[in-house]
Order: C-alpha cells, then sequence, then structure tokens
C-alpha cells in the first residue's frame, strides 16, 4: 500500500487551507479545496515531479475553488465536486460580489454522485457526504493516516455557517453528529480554514459539536 502524505497552503482572499494529498513515490496527487493559485504552490509540485490527478472542492464556495482556472492552465487536471453542489458553484456570482471579488465562471469536470472509496492514481481517499453548510458538501477521509478533511463543516472551535444560500442548520447538526459517530476521537481533523484538531478535542469543547450530538441523541 503506497503511504501518502499530506502538505497544506494558506490561499486565497479568505485563507483557504489548501491540502495536497500526495503519494511520494508513485508521485500522484490529489489537491482538496483550491483556494487560489501561487508560484510557491506550482513550484512545490514541480519539485516532487507529481501529477494532479484532481482537484477535489469540499464544497462549491468560490473561496475553495478560487485558484481553479489558472491552476488547471498550468497542470493538466480536473475539477471535481459533488452533484448536489452544482448549483452553489454556479451560484458563486452573488458571493463574489459581495466579497469584491472578480471571479470566473468555474465548471466541474467530473460530480460526485456516491459516498465510499474514490481513487486517484495511486491515492485513495473515502468521501463522506455532509450537507448543511451547503446541500454538497463532503468530507474527505484519509484512512492511511486517520485524518479527515472537514472542509468548512467542523472548524476547530466552531462549526460552517448556515445562513447562506443552500445552507441547513438542521443537516449541519444531523452530518456533525454523523461524523462523531463514524471516525474515532484521536482523528486528526483538517479543516478548510484554521487550525488543524483532533476529533476528541471537539468532542469535549467545540459547544456546537456537544449540541449536535445532544440533538442527535435526543432525535
Amino acid at each position: 500500500m503506497p503511504m501518502v502524505r499530506v502538505k497544506k497552503f494558506v490561499l486565497g482572499p479568505l485563507a483557504t487551507n489548501t491540502y495536497i494529498v500526495y503519494d511520494n513515490d508513485a508521485g500522484d496527487a490529489l489537491v482538496v479545496d483550491l483556494g487560489g493559485f501561487s508560484e510557491d504552490l506550482a513550484a512545490w509540485i514541480r519539485s516532487l515531479g507529481l501529477e494532479v490527478r484532481a482537484i477535489v472542492a469540499t464544497h462549491g464556495h468560490i473561496d475553495h475553488v478560487y485558484g481553479v482556472d489558472l491552476f488547471k492552465s498550468v497542470f493538466d487536471s480536473v475539477l471535481v465536486i459533488h452533484r448536489e453542489d452544482v448549483e452553489t458553484l454556479e451560484n458563486n456570482g452573488i458571493l463574489c460580489k459581495a466579497l469584491s471579488l472578480d471571479c470566473p465562471s468555474i465548471s466541474p469536470d467530473k460530480l460526485i454522485d456516491r459516498e465510499g472509496v474514490y481513487r486517484f492514481g495511486s491515492v485513495e481517499v473515502e468521501v463522506i457526504h455532509v450537507p448543511g453548510h451547503t446541500p454538497g458538501s463532503i468530507a474527505i477521509y484519509i484512512p492511511q493516516l486517520n485524518m479527515l478533511l472537514s472542509g468548512d463543516t467542523l472548524f476547530a472551535g466552531s462549526v460552517g455557517r448556515t445562513d447562506l444560500p443552500g445552507g441547513s442548520e438542521e443537516k449541519l447538526l444531523q452530518s456533525l453528529c454523523r461524523l462523531a459517530k463514524m471516525f474515532k476521537e484521536d482523528t486528526k481533523v483538517l479543516p478548510g480554514h484554521g487550525p488543524a484538531t483532533f476529533l476528541g478535542r471537539e468532542l469535549r469543547t467545540n459547544m456546537f459539536l456537544i449540541k449536535a450530538i445532544k440533538v442527535c441523541n435526543e432525535g
């Protein structure tokens, strides 16, 4: 089994955590949540001779796909997003206007239409559908490393907002409860913004997650 690694870059107008999940031996890589394009990112990919098999967005908000067009003009890759977030991607003009950003129109090349294991070259990950922040939000689990890339669903000390179009507090609470039951407390959580954390720490200290568990158990 190939040994995968994770490299983080903080990119774009809203300081998005962009993760490169890669197999250094085979040279395959997966980019998760491309928040922007930078020469440092490009130089690092070239220095390792990586082939980026796909860019996967945990959801369609512009700060998680902001660098896609420029990246694809430099590297041969495809954008992958959950089928229920295509509309979120299409509606980014509203968010761009609010953020005073000049945003290109971005379309997915492939759609995620199921949960489960996905392979991108030699890189294997598990995709979990976690609606709430957006209808097609996903989390990406790396079994070898016991790491969960949570997008904007779960942060250190907080959770994703639900007041944007397509957001649902009820669904977010359900998704959080599901993640809490699926993974062990020592699972490392790598969110879309801010510092990394561990699931156990969030279960003890994150009031939003504590509320989700309570609501789930009462239901």
